[in-house]
């Protein structure tokens, strides 16, 4: 049985490395396709990684991120052994999955109803590994690899779609999107983060590129399934990518940066009164609520788990706890892990991961631009995405841990923001006198 799902893996790996060189879609006029293909290799054995620490770490399954949505498909597939397909496609499509028959599957599932403040949805991804049952017989490295290419995908819409809107520095972006250690590792196994990348960057790709006549006709529908997605798996990245692409669509390119800033924080500011003011009305979307009990389980799941990375942050209680721990929360989440936190390996990675970009972030402002007049609405884009999430997530986690998967949607965004300020020019010539390019 291993050595035919060894060659099953195998001769997929190789039809989906393939499909790279072939298709359209990974072609761009200044990035090789090698360079794709070199990107999915490297996701697969960054997977195969992945796999061997949860195997090895985290020996309760039922606690593994990776392998508790992958045994609860499992329940779901096991409708179909027992003769009951209705059972299976009802649980799939959700249409009468309320049905008392279904409570059965339900019971052994562990994270079936697992929902929690700011809506996080574990059903889709179960849902995802369920279908993989089709062509995985079972076989976790499968959904792995289905999910390393799909996340490649992701991210090469990602790539294309700033690359249309920046119109320059293509290697720069390909370097931000697809090359950053904790992006290549954590949307390189069957996580909800490699559904969350998918959906996002197919929202932004159906907004920003224009394809071809015959292509158009999947835009509407993959707008419609991405928001679906991104709605129902994590609302609150929803919550603060929509004010954002609105006016990333429909502002006037040639606004001066400081006209535009202007607009960019009234528009959010705005729409953050107006989440609150909800709140009120409905008390059951009360936002500071969410925010106070969110904060709580995080508190109480490192307690339980006995994090090594823990760290003491301020508790919330109120609008204006929010207000004044924003600024060490940002704090936090961009420099945090540090060198000197837990030194698990995937921990010091990202402790050193930070100091690249902080490195990075030095360097684009010491060699700043003035960043082109058609690049002001993409720079706050990338800004605004960076700072909202970064201060959401550091306002509830007290584990740098946690902190490095939780960051890994808004990273390449931040290290955009550096890609927009640098000068080419310079870069270009510092990079000579470095011999690292011609």
């Amino acid at each position: 049985m291993i050595f035919l799902h060894a060659t099953w893996f195998l001769i997929l790996f190789l039809l989906l490395l393939k499909s790279i060189s072939v298709s359209g879609f990974f072609a761009h006029r200044r990035v090789h396709p090698v360079l794709f293909q070199l990107m999915f290799i490297l996701k697969v054995c960054a997977g195969i990684v992945m796999t061997f620490i949860y195997s090895q770490f985290y020996t309760q399954r039922n606690t593994a991120d990776i392998f508790k949505y992958f045994d609860d498909s499992g329940v779901m597939w096991q409708a179909i052994h027992d003769g009951h397909p209705a059972h299976f496609a009802k649980m799939i499509t959700g249409i009468d999955s309320q049905n008392p028959e279904l409570d059965v599957y339900y019971r052994q599932m562990i994270s079936w109803d697992e929902r929690e403040a700011l809506y996080n949805d574990s059903r889709i991804i179960i849902r995802c590994n369920a279908l993989l049952r089709f062509v995985s017989a079972g076989n976790y490295y499968i959904h792995m690899l289905a999910m390393c290419y799909i996340t490649l995908v992701a991210l090469t819409m990602l790539f294309h779609a700033i690359a249309t809107l920046l119109e320059e520095k293509f290697m720069l972006i390909f370097f931000s999107v697809f090359c950053l250690p904790s992006v290549v590792f954590w949307y390189s196994g069957m996580l909800k983060d490699g559904i969350l990348i998918a959906a996002l960057s197919t929202f932004i790709y159906g907004l920003f590129v224009h394809n071809k006549p015959d292509e158009r006709i999947l835009k509407i529908p993959l707008l419609i399934l991405s928001f679906i997605v991104l709605l129902f798996l994590k609302t609150y990245i929803l919550l603060i990518v929509l004010p954002g692409l609105f006016l990333l669509k429909m502002l006037n390119e040639n606004n001066s940066l400081i006209k535009s800033t202007a607009i960019w924080i009234t528009t959010y500011s705005i729409w953050i009164m107006t989440l609150f003011c909800i709140g009120l009305i409905f008390p059951k979307f009360n936002f500071v609520d969410m925010m106070i009990l969110k904060q709580q389980n995080f508190f109480q799941l490192a307690q339980q788990m006995k994090a090594g990375s823990y760290f003491e942050i301020a508790p919330i209680h109120s609008v204006k706890d929010l207000i004044i721990n924003a600024p060490a929360a940002f704090y936090n989440v961009m420099l945090r892990p540090f060198i000197t936190d837990n030194r698990s390996p995937v921990v010091l990675i990202a402790a050193i991961e930070n100091l690249l970009i902080l490195g990075i972030a030095v360097y684009a402002i010491i060699n700043k631009q003035k960043i082109p007049t058609k690049q002001n609405n993409i720079f706050l884009f990338c800004g605004a995405f960076s700072l909202l999430l970064f201060i959401l997530i550091g306002l509830i986690v007290p584990v740098a841990g946690a902190i490095v998967r939780y960051k890994v949607t808004a990273l390449p965004f931040f290290v955009l923001l550096f890609v927009i300020l640098v000068d080419k020019v310079k870069a270009k010539a510092h990079l000579r006198s470095l011999r690292i390019i011609k």
